[in-house]
């Protein structure tokens, strides 16, 4: 079944509001690294000062900053947790490897966010934030991304997919499944619309797009 478009409206408003530089609990790190390289090498990162780190990103405290100024691709060479990420800079930037694992820093922040184009082909979870008992993940596209690796968030009540850009530049392409089978699951975009060519499995989901949207097979 579909949900309420006011509880959409609620929760991502809720989100833009709670887009903070960083975390209050969070470890920020930035990447430093050249147009290829491996997460985990910890060269390729710097602290939020600029400053040597001893590991690379890696915990529900560490929140991922990707600077991406030109061509970047980064391959994730293990399983890796991390509380959120950021991709920013003009890019594009491609994300390779094995399963990145975004737990989400506090209770309402956004887990993913993208200001430069993403190809993200490394499997993805999305655990949310249960620190205030509301278990929710948010993916927020400012600039188009697709995600060619499966996404697992069946750790999540909700699951929300945001496109905005007023440029109307930020369509979400789903190349690879959607498994959510205990969240709400939230298509929500502002004239960029979204691409759904596969399946997805939700407890519950709501389409809201004013751009064009394909849907792959929904099942609840």
């Amino acid at each position: 079944m579909r949900v309420k478009q006011s509880l959409l409206v609620t929760l991502v408003s809720a989100v833009l509001l709670a887009v903070p530089l960083r975390g209050d609990a969070a470890t920020v790190y930035r990447w430093i690294g050249g147009a290829s390289g491996s997460w985990q090498d910890a060269a390729n990162w710097s602290d939020a000062a600029g400053r040597p780190v001893a590991a690379a990103p890696n915990g529900d405290d560490a929140e991922a900053w990707v600077d991406a100024p030109s061509a970047r691709t980064i391959t994730v060479n293990g399983e890796t947790t991390v509380g959120r990420v950021r991709f920013l800079g003009t890019g594009p930037l491609t994300l390779d490897g094995s399963r990145l694992s975004v737990t989400g820093v506090g209770a309402t922040q956004t887990a993913w966010s993208n200001e430069c184009p993403v190809v993200c082909n490394a499997p993805l979870t999305f655990s949310g934030s249960t620190s205030v008992g509301i278990s929710s993940s948010t993916v927020l596209a400012r600039a188009p991304v697709v995600f060619n690796g499966a996404i697992d968030a069946t750790g999540s009540k909700y699951l929300i997919f945001y496109s905005k850009n007023a440029a109307n530049d930020a369509r979400i392409t789903f190349n690879a499944a959607v498994r959510a089978p205990n969240a709400t699951v939230y298509f929500e975009a502002t004239g960029s619309g979204m691409t759904v060519n596969a399946p997805v499995s939700a407890k519950n989901y709501s389409c809201s797009t004013t751009g064009q949207n394909t849907d792959g097979a929904m099942t609840q």
